[in-house]
C-alpha cells in the first residue's frame, strides 16, 4: 500500500510535469513547429499532458473532417477516446502508433525529461490508403452495429475527404 507521502510526492511531480507540458504548449517555438507542421502535413498536433480528459485534436485547425463527425455523438466519441488511450498505453517509453477502427493511424511520441515521460506529442486521424467503397461501406456498417446515428452523406464525405499519406511519408514525418 502506498503511504500518503508517497501519494502526496507524486500528484507534486505530476502537477509539476503538467505545468511544463503546458508552458512548452504555449512557447512561441511550441506555436511556430505547430504551424509548420500543420501546414506541411495536413494534419493536427498536440502538445498534451499525461492525463487529458477529452479528444486532443477536437476543434483543431487539421482535425480530420471524419473524426470531427464521429465525436458528435457519445459513442463514437468514447470510441475514438479508446483509440487515443490505446495509443498513449503503447507510447510510455518510445513512439507508437495504432489504427482506429475506420483505418486511421495515430501516433503519440513520449516527451521526456531526463528517463520520465511527462508528456505526450500526439497527430493522426491520417489514412494510409486512399478511402475505398468498400472500406466506407464498413465503417457505416460498424457504426450502424454500435448505434451511432451520423448523416450518412456528411459521413460519406467527411470519409473521402481524410487526409491520405503513404506510409513513407507518415512513419518519416513521426520520426520511425
Amino acid at each position: 500500500m502506498l503511504s500518503q507521502k508517497r501519494i502526496k510526492r507524486e500528484f507534486l511531480v505530476m502537477n509539476k510535469d503538467a505545468y511544463i507540458i503546458q508552458r512548452l504548449g504555449r512557447s512561441n517555438l511550441y506555436a511556430q513547429f505547430k504551424e509548420a507542421f500543420g501546414v506541411g502535413t495536413g494534419l493536427p498536433l498536440t502538445l498534451r499532458p499525461l492525463t487529458l480528459w477529452g479528444l486532443v485534436h477536437r476543434g483543431q485547425r487539421h482535425e480530420n473532417p471524419f473524426c470531427a463527425l464521429i465525436a458528435q455523438t457519445s459513442r463514437g466519441r468514447s470510441v475514438c477516446l479508446e483509440t487515443e488511450q490505446r495509443a498513449v498505453d503503447a507510447a510510455q517509453d518510445r513512439p507508437a502508433t495504432v489504427r482506429c477502427f475506420a483505418g486511421l493511424c495515430h501516433t503519440v511520441v513520449p516527451v521526456k525529461l531526463a528517463n520520465r515521460t511527462i508528456g505526450f506529442l500526439q497527430t493522426g486521424q491520417v489514412a494510409l490508403k486512399p478511402p475505398s467503397a468498400a472500406g466506407f461501406e464498413s465503417i457505416a456498417r460498424q457504426l450502424a452495429d454500435w448505434g451511432v446515428e451520423v448523416n450518412p452523406s456528411q459521413l460519406r464525405d467527411a470519409y473521402y475527404h481524410s487526409k491520405v499519406l503513404s506510409q513513407n511519408q507518415y512513419f518519416g514525418l513521426s520520426g520511425y
